[in-house]
């Protein structure tokens, strides 16, 4: 198996220790889920996604970039909160004529109380969200930032699932 991509971005003063190794855990440990035009994909960080790649290729895009709104920086918010972040994602691609597809992150360990993973009985809860197509890495790593999201998956044509931080 080919090792977990992850790119590192410079972290504003202070964030440097923001994604301790149980939250990148976290993150290694999740199904990202998109919902294509006649199937959903699954991407998982460090493996390719063939289904995600034709997507990109049939829209004449060399990558898309997955971003939720929900739970900023890690931390649990109200299912009124995250909607309404969500909801704002949404809008915000709309306005932008982004390609967007729905998206939704689903936790596959259980880690430890606080952090991706963590939800008691079952796992830190399904974080819907957006695939963005066509934007660049820049662009994608800084409306994470904007939605104060700590990372993006990252999905581009002939290479693996890439976890981006955003911090």
């Amino acid at each position: 198996m080919t090792a977990p991509s992850v790119v590192a971005q410079s972290t504003p003063r202070g964030t440097q220790n923001f994604v301790s190794s149980l939250v990148y855990e976290g993150y290694l440990a999740t199904r990202y889920e998109v919902a294509l035009d006649r199937s959903r994909a699954i991407a998982r960080i460090g493996r390719r996604c063939p289904s995600i790649e034709s997507f990109l290729m049939e829209n004449k895009c060399a990558a898309g970039h997955i971003i939720t709104a929900y739970n900023p920086y890690n931390c649990r918010s109200s299912d009124t909160d995250n909607l309404k972040q969500n909801y704002a994602l949404i809008d915000w691609a709309d306005r932008q004529n982004i390609l967007w597809r729905p998206s939704r992150n689903s936790s596959l360990s259980r880690g430890n109380e606080g952090t991706p993973g963590y939800e008691g009985t079952g796992g830190w809860p399904d974080e819907p969200g957006c695939f963005l197509v066509g934007l660049t890495l820049q662009d994608a790593t800084e409306i994470a930032r904007t939605f104060q999201q700590a990372a993006v998956v990252s999905v581009a044509v002939g290479h693996a699932a890439a976890l981006v931080m955003a911090i």
